[in-house]
């Protein structure tokens, strides 16, 4: 079952830092978390989370990102 993710932020960082996960759910907590989306959606999490870091605004935020337009063509003579 898949759960959207609203927030991510970082918590006790002077002793074992930890990143939680807010989701419709609740509050979820792990040693890790892997983000795999565009640097624009990780970027708009952590600031949901309110811990974005400096150095994350910087290295995430100078990706650009445009809406790619994709034509589908299906003609019966060349495809099987």
């Amino acid at each position: 079952m898949s759960t959207p993710v609203i927030a991510i932020r970082s918590q006790d960082m002077t002793a074992k830092p930890k990143v939680v996960l807010s989701t419709p759910r609740g509050e979820e907590t792990y040693d890790h978390v892997i983000m795999a989306c565009h640097s624009d959606t990780a970027l708009k999490l952590l600031r949901a989370g309110g811990t974005v870091t400096e150095q994350e605004e910087r290295i995430l935020g100078q990706f650009k990102w445009r809406t790619n337009e994709a034509v589908l063509h299906w003609d019966k003579k060349v495809c099987s």
